[in-house]
Formats: C-alpha cells, sequence, structure tokens
C-alpha cells in the first residue's frame, strides 16, 4: 500500500488521534464523498429506469419488504402469521451488489409498493470489533477501510429506497447494533432527519437467550423509523440488569450447526418479530403518516430545493441522539448579557432604599 493510495494522508499528518478515530474520520475525506455521491447518482438513475418502464403500479396491500434477511427471518414469518402480506429480499431472491440483483429489488418495490421496508445491512465493516482490529496493524487497517468503501454500497441504496418511501409517504426502517458506526456517518444525516432513534435491548424487548445455557443476551439495538407507533412500543427498553448475561463471544450450536454468537444474534426473536406485526395489524386503520421533524428537517435541507428533493449533508458526522452534543442541535437567538446591569450592584441599590424608607419613618427622638 503506497502513500499515494491515500492521498487525505497528508491533512491530518501528526494530529495524536489521527489513527485512533478511523470511525469518526470516515467520510469526512474527499475521496469518501465522491466515491458516495457516484453510487448516489448510479442507483438513482438505476431506479428511473425501472421506475418508469414497470407497468402502473396497483395497490396490493404488501405490509412488509424485509431486505438483507435470511430465508427464514422472523419478521416476515410473524407477519404472515398475522393475516397479512410480507416477502423477503435475502440472497436467494438476488445479490444486491449486481445490476441485476438490484433491478429485481427496484422491480419489486415499484411493483408492490410496500407500506414498509425494512433495511437491515451488514454491520461488520462499521461494528466495534472492526475499529478494535483496525489498530492492530497497517494491513488490517487497510482491509478494513476497503471493506467500509464497500459497505457504502448499502448505505447509498438504503437511502435511494428512503427517498421512495417518503415521496409516496411510507414508512421506513433502519437496524444496526447499538455500537455499530454506521449512523455516526455524514451520508446518514439525511436519514436522521427524518426518522425517530429507538434505542432498545433485545434481552428485554425480545427475550434473546442463549441455546445451550438458556441466559440472557443483552444486544442492543438502534432502529431509525419514521413510525411514531413503533418508537412508542420499544424505545427505552432497556435491560434492568436484574440477571446474569451471556456475553457475546465464542461459538455456539443452534439447529444443529455450531456458529459465531455473534452471528446467532443477528436474528431477530420471536417475541421482538411478533410484537412488530401485532403493531402493523393493530395501525391498518387509521393509517399512520410517517413521522418528520420540521426543525432537523429545514436544518439539514436546502432552502432553493422544494420538498423531497435531495437533502443537503452536513460537514460533520453526525451522532445517533443518544450522543448528540448540546452544541450540535439548532441554534436559537441568544440574549446578549455583557450588556446587563451588575447584579450585585442591583442589590446595593435595593438595600439603600429599603434603609433610606426605614429612616424617614423612623420618628425622632430628642435626647
Amino acid at each position: 500500500m503506497s502513500p499515494s493510495e491515500f492521498p487525505d494522508w497528508q491533512l491530518y499528518a501528526g494530529d495524536v488521534d489521527c489513527e485512533f478515530a478511523f470511525g469518526e474520520r470516515f467520510g469526512n475525506h474527499s475521496r469518501e464523498k465522491k466515491v458516495f455521491r457516484q453510487l448516489i447518482n448510479q442507483y438513482t438513475t438505476e431506479f428511473e429506469t425501472i421506475r418508469n418502464s414497470a407497468p402502473r403500479p396497483t395497490r396490493s396491500n404488501l405490509c412488509l419488504m424485509e431486505v438483507f434477511c435470511g430465508s427464514n427471518s422472523q419478521l416476515t414469518r410473524q407477519v404472515v402469521a398475522a393475516e397479512l402480506k410480507a416477502e423477503r429480499f435475502g440472497l436467494d431472491q438476488g445479490d444486491l451488489s449486481t445490476i441485476e440483483g438490484r433491478s429485481v429489488l427496484f422491480e419489486r418495490v415499484c411493483s408492490q409498493q410496500p407500506e414498509n421496508i425494512w433495511w437491515s445491512p451488514e454491520c461488520r465493516p462499521w461494528s466495534a470489533w472492526s475499529s478494535f482490529n483496525s489498530c492492530q496493524s497497517l494491513e488490517a487497517w487497510d482491509r478494513i477501510y476497503q471493506d467500509r468503501l464497500k459497505g457504502l454500497e448499502q448505505i447509498a441504496l438504503g437511502i435511494v429506497l428512503f427517498r421512495f418511501q417518503s415521496e409516496h409517504h411510507r414508512h421506513f426502517h433502519w437496524e444496526q447494533p447499538l455500537r455499530s458506526l454506521m449512523f455516526r456517518l455524514p451520508f446518514m444525516q439525511e436519514v436522521l432527519s427524518y426518522t425517530k432513534m429507538i434505542e432498545c435491548d433485545l434481552g428485554e424487548v425480545g427475550d434473546l437467550r442463549d441455546p445451550s445455557n438458556q441466559l440472557h443476551i443483552k444486544k442492543g439495538l438502534l432502529i431509525c423509523t419514521t413510525s411514531q407507533r413503533l418508537f412508542d412500543l420499544f424505545h427505552g427498553r432497556r435491560c434492568r440488569h436484574n440477571h446474569p448475561h451471556q456475553p457475546i463471544e465464542g461459538s455456539v450450536v443452534w439447529q444443529g450447526q455450531r456458529m459465531h454468537r455473534s452471528r446467532y444474534t443477528e436474528n431477530y426473536p420471536r417475541k421482538f418479530a411478533r410484537q412488530i406485526a401485532q403493531l402493523w395489524k393493530k395501525s391498518i386503520f387509521p393509517r399512520e403518516k410517517p413521522f418528520c421533524d420540521p426543525i432537523l428537517a429545514a436544518a439539514n435541507a436546502d432552502v432553493s430545493d422544494p420538498p423531497l428533493k435531495r437533502r443537503r449533508l452536513r460537514a460533520t458526522p453526525p451522532k445517533a441522539p443518544h450522543m448528540i452534543d448540546v452544541s450540535e442541535l439548532p441554534s436559537v437567538k441568544r440574549r446578549k448579557t455583557d450588556k446587563q446591569p451588575d447584579e450585585s450592584l442591583n442589590v446595593q441599590q435595593a438595600f439603600a432604599d429599603l434603609c433610606r424608607k426605614i429612616d424617614d419613618k423612623t420618628p425622632q427622638v430628642a435626647w
């Protein structure tokens, strides 16, 4: 690996935190921004081509389209069990890293018009373990950096579908593990401005347990959702720490196969998926409108653009809502305090006035 492959390194030469804040700085360099913009333009063009050539969609009453899921995912299974229509789109349906796979997905989205799209892209390049491993050697850093550049494809594809759902006033749900760095990327600011962040633990909301010893597994989740009802159902339901936990490390035998516990916890537990299915079944009427924060939307939208056009991305990496600093909130007009009179002088003046009134009312005694 030659320095010419990373021309942006010279911008941070000598910085103390240059090689330790890899997850924070990713997305700020011109190379990464250029790659991401090219992906957005490419996927938007592909989507519009399919959209214009597809026949006029008919209302299919499809409640859920689950993307990046297994062939036996619990979420789709429970939605179908609740007598609602749902579809999966995983590797069995198509490889989204290819034009053919994306064309199939775009065609299904345009024809079925799903009310909810559940988007759970791969979290491995953005996980805490990846950040830790990137500091072990230069080769590991290079490998993870290339994985994250590759991971921008899934983020760009999710934003294209998110814009389509927003245009038609339908719901979008973007799920990641609690410690994932994906929601801290500047490219995610558009999604964060039009969604609410759910923070919960699968051990609490889904009774997630280890199959070998039945100990609870905490497994924190972050879900960017446009549904206020889903936010009210899950947000804040964290583990109460009143029972022992099984760390997500090592391997476990599940359904006759040995796998890493991290892979096992990628599957949603039945209780968690069933709660979502029951919520959507009750939300058919009245239909819920997608959430939109007008303050954040106005802060991140270009004034010259009409609504639902491409929003302007912030220059600084965003943080998940549970990590936002007060300084990042929209600024308001501050009162000038430097011209206000000193409070100590006001107190002294009030005390002098009080003493003068007492002296005036006190009768004079002749000695």
